[in-house]
């Protein structure tokens, strides 16, 4: 009878169109069993054999089942039959069978006979609906009404607030991370994918909750994905186990979405999923029959059902234009259904070959559109946020003048400023004016004067009869007091050759020991005499300034000296008072000098929360643990001399990127030692508040 009816294919295209709904399968053999149990079929033989469907087929069928097997013919089969209905332009609904527990449906024939009729009905009953560039393409069930509510109802719900994988920048539900190609979107994905699996800090400054991550790498290849995860975990003591990654992924309306919920089903924990990069799930554009606003926009649509309905954090990396825009939402890629479909958009922005970076972070549940000045470390590839990024901008620009002007005790001309620093002279005046109302500096004659330096300032002569030692220690706060900080982001562009070695030869406190004890101090008082005497006007290049910051921060406090010749009382008050001012400077941020919240190293010295600053805290609790041992690098040059001192003075004097290597060489020596690397995981968050320094 079976076979009598397969002669018949025009009577069982009537049938579906009576039932108003169509199962193509691949296989006569499947077919035959579909019709045997009174489900209207098609059958194909073999998966590339789809243009053999006519479109005539279909006329009057409503709705088309495509039962997919769960190997590469199965996708091959559904994304030929998708092609086909869309070059159609087909008006009815299409929908993806997936069989769990079997091959295709003779095999679940096979495995359940009398019950095959419910279990395939109940397969058909959850397909997951396929994706065309309709104007709905996933509806209502069958039958089902829209749940309306009313005001008081709504009033009266207790709902949990909102998820955040990253506080303020990236809540859950769909976000879009856009930028142009090659310019560290990946890195930062992954730093944040990382670093939310291991329940650490992100950006270098804000801390998030540990949940799991599905990371999807669909333009990397596994020894790529290797490398970067390994530069990324290089500054961490453990690895996170929370973290999954695939390589592939099916497209959504192929199997891609189905195969994503079903990971969210079995992972509540989940609190990420990154997806690098969206074109590589997205439905192929092929040809629309409906406007590209409304494919973009329905192409995401399931994508941000579907976090919404597990309250996860789902981030799509996706590509910029390369032409610019007023609005910066306009340069992504695609139609403004992009991001009219999404819950939130972060847009970084880098010029080639450049550190510095800024970040743009929009969305539904961002309160404030916010703009933050990145920079990139191409040691550790990690995305460090320092802030605002006006604020940024101008914090550093202001920096650069107060560090020039204290340089200089007699005062600059705005113009003399602006070509010292290689600035425009109208900008460098309207901000010199700014500055001198903010009381930063003050004006007298035309010429500026840091206002740090004009308090702090004191004329240094050497005096008969005063120990010249102390003298020299004494001096040094004069130029401490005329630099707040040093801004690493200086050091950007430093390559890590000859930069190391030459500045690491000797540590700064052996450095500062032997200008104390071996150097003639009676050659090194009169040669600043003489250059006090001559008062020219010098600019002094970075390693000056830093090195004079580096010889000051690592100063400590002495006992006072008899001054013969001279009031004792006088040098007693001098002298506590820089004991006093030395103290407060340990207890105090020396990067960071107005932090509020800080932790304190074995040598006593506060460091606050910036990562920068964790890692010379960290640096130094590994140098506890080989016992302040004397530190050479791969050539036996040494990096940092032996003693808590010479340790503390490297880590207060160097920059971030000497630091960084250093740590690596401290590891690197606790593993051939065979001594444990000190688990810090439970000092992240553990700060003491301490009075930051006045302004």
């Amino acid at each position: 009878m079976v076979l009598s009816d397969s002669k018949r294919p025009g009577k069982r295209l009537e049938e579906a169109r009576q039932a108003g709904y169509l199962v193509l399968v691949e296989g006569e053999s499947d077919c035959w069993t579909l019709w045997y149990q009174g489900f209207p079929a098609m059958g194909l033989p073999g998966a590339k054999m789809a243009g053999v469907v006519e479109e005539s087929a279909l006329t009057g069928v409503g709705q088309v089942y495509i039962v997919q097997e769960p190997d590469a013919a199965g996708a091959t089969f559904v994304k030929a039959i998708a092609n086909r209905l869309q070059k159609w332009r087909w008006e009815g609904k299409a929908a993806v069978v997936h069989l769990s527990d079997a091959k295709d449906p003779n095999e679940l024939y096979k495995q359940n006979r009398k019950g095959f009729r419910a279990a395939f009905q109940h397969a058909l009953d959850h397909a997951e609906p396929l994706l065309f560039h309709h104007s709905h393409p996933v509806d209502l069930p069958a039958g089902a009404k829209p749940n309306i509510f009313s005001l008081k109802e709504l009033l009266s719900w207790e709902l949990p607030p909102t998820r955040w994988a990253i506080p303020e920048i990236l809540p859950e539900g769909l976000t879009l991370l856009a930028g142009k190609p090659k310019l560290g979107k990946s890195w930062l994905a992954l730093s944040a994918a990382l670093s939310i699996a291991a329940g650490g800090v992100v950006l270098s400054a804000q801390p998030v909750t540990q949940g799991d991550v599905l990371y999807l790498a669909l333009e990397d290849n596994a020894r790529r994905l290797q490398a970067r995860a390994r530069q990324l975990l290089v500054s961490t003591t453990s690895v996170p186990c929370g973290i999954d990654f695939a390589l592939d992924w099916p497209r959504l309306g192929e199997g891609g979405l189905a195969s994503l919920e079903d990971y969210l089903k079995k992972h509540p924990g989940l609190r990420l999923v990154v997806i690098d990069t969206w074109a590589r799930i997205a439905p192929p554009s092929g040809e629309r029959r409906s406007s590209q606003y409304e494919g973009d926009y329905e192409a995401l649509i399931p994508l941000k059902r579907l976090a919404d309905t597990y309250h996860v954090s789902i981030l799509a990396v996706h590509h910029l234009r390369k032409t610019g825009s007023s609005d910066v939402l306009d340069e992504i890629t695609g139609s403004i259904g992009m991001t009219g479909a999404v819950d939130g958009t972060l847009i970084l922005k880098r010029e080639r070959g450049q550190t510095e970076a800024t970040l743009f972070v929009t969305g539904r549940d961002i309160e404030r559109e916010q703009q933050l000045a990145m920079s990139f470390d191409a040691t550790t590839a990690l995305w460090i946020a320092t802030g605002n990024a006006d604020e940024v901008g101008r914090t550093r620009a202001r920096q650069e003048i107060l560090d020039l002007l204290s340089e200089q005790p007699e005062g600059m001309s705005p113009r003399e400023t602006a070509e010292a620093l290689e600035k425009n002279y109208h900008t460098t005046r309207s901000l010199l004016r700014k500055m001198e109302e903010a009381g930063e500096v003050r004006r007298s004659d035309g010429q500026y004067i840091a206002a740090s330096a004009d308090t702090g300032h004191r004329q240094w002569r050497p005096s008969d009869g005063v120990d010249q030692k102390e003298q020299l220690q004494q001096q040094q706060p004069t130029c401490s007091d005329a630099i707040d900080y040093v801004d690493y982001t200086d050091y950007a562009d430093d390559t890590p050759h000859a930069s190391f070695t030459e500045g690491c030869n000797l540590s700064e406190a052996a450095a500062m020991q032997e200008t104390l004890e071996s150097i003639s101090v009676r050659e090194d008082v009169a040669e600043r005499q003489q250059e006090g005497n001559q008062r020219e006007t010098v600019v002094i290049n970075r390693h000056q300034r830093n090195h004079c910051n580096q010889r000051n921060q690592i100063h400590e406090p002495t006992s006072a000296v008899g001054v013969r010749g001279a009031s004792s009382d006088g040098a007693d008050n001098t002298a506590r008072e820089e004991q006093q001012e030395a103290f407060l400077q340990r207890k105090r941020c020396p990067h960071h000098p107005h932090a509020d919240l800080v932790r304190f190293d074995p040598a006593g010295q506060a460091w606050c929360d910036k990562l920068d600053c964790w890692d010379c805290y960290r640096l130094m609790k590994i140098g506890e643990a080989l016992d302040y041992c004397c530190l050479t690098d791969q050539g036996g040059k040494v990096v940092i001399g032996q003693g808590i001192t010479a340790w503390s003075a490297f880590v207060i004097s160097q920059r971030v990127f000497l630091i960084v290597v250093a740590t690596e060489q401290a590891l690197a020596m606790c593993k051939e030692m065979g001594i444990e690397v000190p688990d810090l995981s439970g000092e992240v968050k553990r700060l003491v508040e301490v009075h930051p320094a006045r302004t």
